[in-house]
């Protein structure tokens, strides 16, 4: 799971437009990150979400590095200037016929660690 940090900050600062043009970038930046393996979408607000196919963490922890870089990688730009964005991560691994909604939760948890962590990262559930 992914969340842009400090989202409402862009939208009071740079107006919702602004705000809509970023949620846009930023799919665009997730999707030249992954390989076309991987599932991104957008679940709603500025929460985004990657399914990685292969059930290993590190693989995990390697595309949310990269998706984080290409979000680090240049500001987004607005008609009222440059918006620094960064993105908080939760990950976890779904073992074969385990249950979604547990997955889910704990990558919830674990996407709220980051944030409370000081945002800009992933944390493992």
């Amino acid at each position: 799971m992914i969340d842009v940090d400090r989202f409402k900050a862009v939208n009071d600062t740079f107006g919702h437009p602004a705000g809509d043009a970023v949620l846009f970038e930023l799919a665009v930046r997730f999707s030249t990150a992954v390989d076309d393996e991987t599932l991104v979408g957008r679940l709603g607000g500025e929460e985004f979400a990657a399914f990685i196919p292969v059930g290993i963490l590190a693989t995990g922890m390697v595309v949310g590095e990269a998706m984080s870089q290409k979000v680090r990688s240049r500001p987004f730009l607005s008609e009222k200037g440059a918006i620094d964005v960064s993105v908080s991560m939760g990950l976890t691994v779904l073992r074969p016929y385990g249950d979604v909604s547990v997955a889910i939760a704990a990558t919830d948890e674990a996407l709220y660690r980051a944030k409370s962590l000081g945002r800009d990262q992933i944390c493992v559930a």
